[in-house]
């Protein structure tokens, strides 16, 4: 982790109250998403519905944190899956002004995936190469690591039937595409 994020992050592990509380967590996650999404601009394949919102944070592999304001409310809530040796870190979702929580919080989820057995944590990419995004991302320790991704059709009547809904997936037989994501090593525990 860089230097210069370590002082906020203590400082903010000491000023937040951090909810761990499952239920209440994936409401305000179903809550949070949709408008949050929307304040970025995401593309619609990133909008899902309440009913699968609910259904990825609910597997049991996924943890989450959430972050509280002063009237005990979560304003922002972060979404990690642990499948040991690795972790993935998937969401985060916050009032628009509660988007400084995030460090804190993906920092909560690196914590819980190391204490569940996890060796690396892939952080995702970045929009393109050297943005803010993949910056955010090197500062938790985490290096650049270049990857492909192979995708196999194996139902391609059902599959058709499914990209018919969502045009923009549209991709036929195998599907080979390069990705250069963010992979940062769990060993510290502590800052």
């Amino acid at each position: 982790m860089s230097k210069r994020r370590r002082p906020s992050l203590r400082r903010w592990l000491k000023e937040v109250e951090v909810a761990t509380g499952r239920a209440e967590l994936i409401d305000a996650f179903v809550k949070l998403y949709p408008p949050h999404m929307s304040r970025l601009g995401a593309a619609s394949v990133y909008f899902f519905g309440d009913d699968a919102l609910r259904r990825m944070a609910g597997l049991e592999s996924v943890v989450l944190f959430g972050a509280r304001n002063e009237a005990g409310e979560i304003e922002a809530v972060s979404m990690t899956a642990v499948t040991a040796p690795c972790a993935d870190y998937l969401f985060f979702a916050a009032t628009e002004d509660a988007r400084d929580h995030s460090v804190g919080l993906i920092w909560c989820g690196m914590r819980e995936a190391k204490a569940r057995g996890a060796e690396w944590i892939n952080l995702g990419g970045a929009v393109k190469e050297g943005d803010g995004v993949g910056e955010f991302k090197r500062r938790f320790g985490a290096t650049l690591t270049p990857t492909q991704c192979l995708k196999q059709v194996y139902d391609l009547q059902a599959y058709d039937a499914l990209c018919e809904k969502m045009p923009a997936m549209r991709r036929t037989g195998t599907v080979t595409s390069r990705h250069i994501g963010h992979r940062a090593r769990l060993g510290l525990t502590s800052i």
